[in-house]
C-alpha cells in the first residue's frame, strides 16, 4: 500500500505518520482533485491538506467546486533526493506502479465529476 510508502517522508519531517500518507497519495496520483484525496482519507485529509499547504509543500489550484492538488517545488527539495536514496530508480518505478496501481483499483468507482462543473 501507499502507506509503506511514506515511510521515506518520515526522515527530517515534522508531519505525522497520518499527514505523511496524505502527502503520499497526493505525490503519486498527482495532480489530484482534493474531493479525491477526502474521499480516500476521510475529513481529517481536509486538516492534512492545510497543513501541506501551510508548509509549501503542495499547491492547491481551483478546479470546479473542487481544488486539483500536487507537490510543489519545496516538496521536491525537501524529500526529493531522499526520497530516492539507497534505492535504484528501477526499484522506485517498480513501487511507484505498484502504489499507483492500487490507487487506481480503489478509485475506480468514485465519480466526483460533477465537481469539475462551476458553481452557479
Amino acid at each position: 500500500a501507499f502507506e509503506e510508502s511514506a515511510s521515506h517522508f518520515a526522515a527530517g519531517s515534522d508531519l505525522n505518520k497520518s499527514i505523511q500518507k496524505t502527502l503520499a497519495l497526493i505525490a503519486f496520483k498527482q495532480p489530484i482533485k482534493q474531493s479525491l484525496v477526502i474521499k480516500l482519507r476521510n475529513n481529517k485529509g481536509y486538516e492534512h491538506i492545510r497543513v501541506l499547504h501551510d508548509k509549501g509543500l503542495v499547491s492547491k489550484q481551483p478546479f470546479g467546486r473542487t481544488f486539483l492538488l500536487k507537490t510543489t517545488k519545496k516538496f521536491l527539495e525537501q524529500f526529493g533526493k531522499n526520497a530516492l536514496k539507497g534505492e535504484s530508480p528501477a526499484l522506485v518505478e517498480e513501487e511507484a506502479k505498484k502504489i499507483g496501481a492500487e490507487l487506481v483499483q480503489q478509485t475506480e468507482n468514485f465519480d466526483d465529476s460533477f465537481l469539475d462543473e462551476p458553481l452557479r
